[in-house]
């Protein structure tokens, strides 16, 4: 009876030891929702509309591409005094005359 009891006893207590429980997926509707602040593209925007306007008028079919430094000392001139064609502006600017460049230049789409 005791050799019976003891076998029982260790299978009992194993039977009751639970099991962790598997890691609870987490899905967006979890998420906290945390306040974003708006991130303002307007002043690249335009300044790329300019610079890719200003590219497309300057550049030659075939012609080298200009340097960067050069294209940041046009951005800057074309943003003169304007206080709304702050930094992000001549960003856009810059990108804008460098893409409108290549693609005269390159004769691409």
């Amino acid at each position: 009876m005791r050799l019976l009891l003891i076998f029982i006893l260790p299978c009992l207590a194993a039977c009751a030891r639970k099991t962790p429980a598997a890691a609870a997926k987490v899905f967006e509707r979890d998420q906290p929702d945390v306040p974003v602040a708006a991130v303002q593209t307007v002043p690249f925007d335009e300044g790329y509309k300019a610079g890719f306007a200003a590219g497309s008028v300057d550049a030659r079919p075939k012609a080298p591409l200009p340097v960067g430094e050069a294209v940041e000392v046009k951005a800057t001139a074309a943003a003169g005094a304007d206080p709304d064609h702050n930094e992000k502006w001549q960003h856009g600017y810059a990108e804008g005359y460098m893409d409108g460049f290549r693609k005269v230049s390159t004769n691409t789409r």
